[in-house]
């Protein structure tokens, strides 16, 4: 006896109405009413809405770091004198 492949692939004639329980109207009225991934969206707009403040308040970080950095830098050397030379 020969068995006969599985397929995951429905082979039917059947509509995708059909196969999901309802005329076209019925699913998209149900998909509309449908909340039960309202919250998945809301933490994903949230996570994308921290990233981009995350990126620009870094940003600003980093330049405020070089401002000081190159205001520490061109300061410092003209701080210091060397003292005179005991003879003159």
């Amino acid at each position: 006896m020969r068995r006969r492949p599985v397929s995951f692939v429905d082979t039917g004639r059947r509509t995708l109405a059909e196969r999901c329980g309802g005329t076209v109207t019925q699913l998209i009225s149900r998909f509309l009413a449908d909340e039960s991934a309202q919250d998945l969206v809301e933490y994903a707009l949230l996570g994308a809405f921290i990233g981009v403040v995350s990126v620009l308040v870094w940003q600003n970080i980093v330049s405020l770091l070089g401002d000081r950095y190159t205001d520490y830098n061109t300061n410092v050397p003209t701080l210091w004198e060397p003292p005179n030379p005991a003879g003159s």
